[in-house]
């Protein structure tokens, strides 16, 4: 699993195909996910949202 941020959002890839996975439409400084891969720590405009990976939700 591959995740990306930026400005246009955040992308969960597959890494062994390259393809997308998930997309969350939300602007991110940074990211991080969770050990067991369920959850996923975006930050934006300074505040950290915690993220279910498979519902895409904010938790």
């Amino acid at each position: 699993m591959l995740i990306t941020g930026g400005a246009a959002g955040v992308a969960i890839y597959d890494l062994a195909s390259g393809r997308e996975l998930r997309r969350l439409k939300i602007a991110a400084e940074a990211v991080a996910i969770g050990p067991e891969q369920h959850l996923l720590a975006v930050l934006s405009g300074g505040r950290v949202t915690l993220w279910g990976v498979a519902t895409r939700q904010a938790e």
